[in-house]
């Protein structure tokens, strides 16, 4: 028997045999085998080597190192490093490796491994290189692992899921992923990403532009390995600049209509799309059709709270109005006494009775306005508005009920205060409110001041009581719907004040003490 690796038992042979013999072994196995001394020199090759790296295997064993090298340049996707590697292996003649190698043209994952050959003595004269195709395992295990990392996937937003969603399709494929919902002849781009930064910009397609159409036309997943390989396909215009490769599922409601795709394409053609792949695609088209409802239905019952929210606004508004009426009488008793004190003089002519009558009439127009204008609601609508002017017809509104209140107004502007972006009647909305707040809080009289001055980024109005204050209690809960200390409104008004100054792009903050509340509002400049 003769012994050169105490590992293995082998009985003496002559020459011929040995070699017959490890041809046969070479050409049973069915991963590539290469055997080289340990200067690189190629010993041996098996015909599976030469059809994983597409080399004529009688060249390799009679080329030099560099030669055999450069017959693989073209199947390594990352040459350099798989260079680097090699010499890194064969400084250290005993070592042992064990990796994944990388290929193109077409795509193949390999598992490689390599070891030293020993003599009897221990001692290196030669290494052992296999290459085991993994392409398919190695691709169901990165779907495995996609599909985990997705089940784990939620948040608030289902647009930031399904966003992420076709990221990460992107990443895995290196390719576009899109996801497309179709609207008459074109397919909108709900999500998009893609390794081209141009493709990333796009928003939609025509559908007859698209590869999606033929997906929903049979309303089935299909794959489009190479387009230019079908006549039907090779026309598309993905297909006329490189795009020709395409994986697509279709997009369904919980009623089962078709309304878009999820898909993936590329230029990758020499990588093979399977079964494997479409099952992912299918899987996650099922997600992104969940969260594409549960998108709808939020935005359903936000617009339902919109609304809800307006109506209890409006109705806060007309509570508001009637506290108004009720200092506003005054107003008129006096407009009624007044003319009828006009009409009875004896002094007057007639024409003169009659134009005072109508200058008291066209006063009651004025308080009916007022109280009209500020009642009824109105569509929303941010446009260029002077605040001191906003704050005039509010103040007058409540002449008499500061007058009733004991209350001193005082107003200062600076000079050339600018005009603000927002929307007239609901600026005054603002202002009524807060103006009435004060004065309900000043029970047995005071001092409101109102003051506007323009800062570095803002122009700021400020409204200042001299009344009790409000408790920490109170002002962390100042802006909540639903909250006051009187039992006769909502408790909107403040919150409607948080919801006017955010539609306008602006702020609204309050600080209290013991000597008054001072609410400081900060609108965007011009």
């Amino acid at each position: 028997m003769y012994e050169s690796n105490p590992s293995i038992a082998l009985r003496n042979l002559i020459v011929e045999e040995q070699v017959l013999l490890l041809q046969s072994i070479l050409g049973a196995v069915d991963v590539g085998v290469m055997l080289t001394d340990l200067e690189h020199q190629t010993l041996a090759v098996n015909e599976r080597f030469g059809e994983i790296f597409g080399v004529e295997i009688k060249a390799a064993v009679i080329s030099e190192p560099e030669k055999v090298r450069d017959f693989v340049r073209n199947k390594i996707r990352d040459y350099e490093a798989w260079k680097d590697n090699l010499e890194a292996v064969y400084s250290d003649p005993k070592s042992s490796q064990e990796d994944l190698l990388f290929l193109q043209n077409p795509h193949q994952v390999l598992s490689r491994n390599t070891k030293p050959i020993l003599d009897s003595s221990r001692n290196a004269f030669a290494r052992l290189w296999t290459f085991t195709d993994i392409t398919l395992e190695h691709h169901r295990h990165e779907i495995e692992e996609l599909l985990s990392q997705m089940s784990m996937l939620f948040d608030p937003d289902p647009k930031a899921v399904y966003q992420e969603i076709v990221q990460s399709l992107s990443k895995f494929y290196d390719s576009t992923a899109i996801l497309s919902i179709l609207a008459c002849d074109v397919v909108h781009f709900q999500a998009i990403a893609s390794p081209i930064e141009e493709v990333a910009a796009m928003q939609s397609n025509t559908l007859a532009d698209s590869y999606c159409q033929f997906c929903m036309d049979n309303d089935k997943p299909i794959i489009i390995q190479n387009a230019l390989d079908h006549p039907i396909y090779s026309k598309i215009l993905p297909a006329t600049v490189g795009v020709t490769r395409y994986a697509g599922v279709p997009l369904r409601t919980s009623q089962g209509h078709v309304i878009g795709t999820l898909c993936v394409l590329d230029h990758h053609s020499d990588r093979i799309h399977r079964d494997e792949d479409l099952r992912l695609l299918s899987l996650m088209a099922m997600r992104v059709s969940a969260e594409l409802e549960r998108e709808a239905h939020l935005s359903s019952l936000k617009q339902d709270l919109v609304t809800a929210e307006s109506k209890m606004i409006q109705n806060e508004k007309l509570a508001v109005t009637g506290t108004l009426a009720a200092s506003i009488a005054h107003d008129i008793r006096n407009i009624v006494s007044a003319i009828t004190i006009d009409l009875s003089g004896d002094h007057d002519t007639p024409a003169n009775k009659l134009k005072q009558a109508q200058y008291h009439i066209d006063r009651f127009n004025v308080l009916a306005l007022q109280l009209l204008s500020y009642a009824k609601p109105k569509e929303v609508t941010r446009q260029s508005m002077d605040v001191e002017d906003s704050i005039s017809k509010v103040t007058e509104l409540l002449t008499r009920h500061l007058q009733l209140a004991k209350i001193e107004l005082t107003t200062h502007f600076a000079p050339n205060f600018p005009l603000v972006k927002a929307d007239p009647g609901r600026i005054e909305h603002l202002f009524m409110n807060i103006c009435l707040n004060a004065i309900q809080a000043m029970k047995t009289g005071g001092n409101l001041r109102i003051s506007g001055e323009v800062e570095s980024e803002h122009v700021v109005v400020t409204i200042q009581d001299s009344g009790p204050g409000m408790s920490p209690e109170q002002i962390s809960t100042a802006f909540q719907p639903f909250t006051s200390s009187r039992r006769d409104v909502f408790g909107l008004g403040l919150y409607s004040c948080k919801q006017i100054m955010k539609e306008s792009g602006g702020t609204i903050g309050v600080e209290s003490s013991e000597k008054g509340s001072t609410f400081k509002l900060q609108f965007q400049k011009p």
